[in-house]
């Protein structure tokens, strides 16, 4: 697995819709269970782009504002994703 930004993201979908000369595509979503969904855009000619995302909890921060203790918890989502062209995994992470 190798984690990337939401710009790699966007750029390796687009060119991956570029590669296979489709705007007519169906994308396919699972339903949301223990907490999460896979998607897939499937094209005329069988290749596949396949999304799982995971919502992730993190561990508590505990932080001082304005001398007051803080303490907080953040949920991250990870999208992971590969395709029909590239089988090897990459990930962002985005916050909730």
């Amino acid at each position: 697995m190798k984690t990337v930004d939401y710009t790699t993201y966007m750029n390796d979908l687009k060119s991956f819709i570029q590669k296979h000369n489709s705007h007519d595509y169906k994308v396919i979503t699972s339903d949301f269970q223990n907490n999460q969904y896979h998607k897939s855009y499937i094209f005329e000619d069988g290749s596949e782009f396949i999304e799982i995302n995971y919502h992730e909890h993190y561990e508590t921060i505990e932080t001082t504002i304005h001398n007051i203790p803080v303490k907080t918890h953040i949920c991250m989502v990870k999208h992971e994703y590969w395709s029909t062209d590239d089988s090897i995994s990459k990930y962002w992470y985005e916050s909730k």
